[in-house]
């Protein structure tokens, strides 16, 4: 499990819901969205009925991890796809005339047009400084992106018309926070908003979240636990808890004994 992949969707979704033309109609990890079929061809799944956007997180590498962390998310892709068929339209009440979005005939060029005003209006609301879930998202893609991709695929298959676009970006989100640990930046205002909010299934998938990154932790462990270490690991790079304290409970030293250099002991003490 990933909270930051998790996170990335969240924010991407929620950014992007009616601010764009397909309104409401954003979706995480639409199953059955857009698809490619054994015969190459296009298809939109089951119970679609309006342009919609979908936003997945698909393949994640880290080349460098440290040591036996998993904290590292790495390269990551996410993917944004939209799509629009022409039976995904409105009939005008008065003229009889089926139009894709208000205004627009469902023609090719009106639909491929319709498309690739979407794709801004994504740019746009991911860039918008006043938007606050693209905040959270610009947040966790911290490492910026290194690779972009862009991706059009049609089809005219039983007479239905099919198109479809994607986005594909490669981007170093940052570190999973850490059990037990303080939260960093942006996990508290991601928290916050999905606590705040009217859906119940965002109240729901913020505790669980915050259930997987529990209470605080000593630092010690905090540590052991972002990078894997072993105790042995831990002290030998001077971090508690030391031998014989069957607790793991060891207290800050305030006190001990320093010999330099086969000298006399000198007792040192502090708090």
């Amino acid at each position: 499990m990933s909270l930051v992949r998790i996170s990335a969707r969240l924010a991407i979704v929620r950014a992007l819901r009616g601010v764009t033309m397909v309104g409401e109609h954003v979706y995480d990890s639409l199953i059955g969205g857009i698809q490619v079929d054994a015969d190459g061809q296009l298809n939109i799944g089951e119970g679609e009925e309006r342009p919609f956007i979908a936003v997945f997180t698909d393949g994640a590498k880290n080349e460098k991890p440290q040591l036996r962390s998993f904290a590292e998310s790495g390269m990551t892709e996410i993917v944004i796809e939209w799509g629009i068929s022409a039976g995904m339209v409105e009939k005008d009440p008065v003229t009889g005339e089926s139009h894709i979005v208000a205004g627009l005939v469902a023609t090719d060029d009106a639909i491929e047009f319709t498309l690739d005003l979407i794709g801004r209006e994504i740019a746009d609301a991911l860039n918008d400084p006043a938007n606050e879930w693209a905040d959270i998202w610009r947040s966790i893609a911290s490492g910026g992106f290194t690779k972009t991709e862009r991706a059009r695929t049609s089809n005219d298959r039983d007479g239905t018309r099919l198109a479809a676009h994607q986005m594909r970006i490669t981007s170093m989100l940052m570190d999973e926070p850490g059990k037990g640990e303080d939260l960093p930046d942006p996990f508290p205002l991601l928290f916050e908003k999905l606590s705040a909010s009217e859906d119940a299934v965002d109240n729901r998938i913020g505790a669980m979240m915050a259930a997987v990154l529990g209470l605080s932790d000593p630092d010690w462990l905090a540590v052991q636990r972002a990078r894997g270490l072993t105790f042995g690991d831990l002290l030998a790079v001077g971090l508690g808890p030391v031998d014989g304290d069957e607790d793991l409970e060891t207290p800050a030293m305030t006190a001990g004994t320093l010999v330099v250099n086969d000298g006399d002991p000198i007792e040192v003490s502090g708090s």
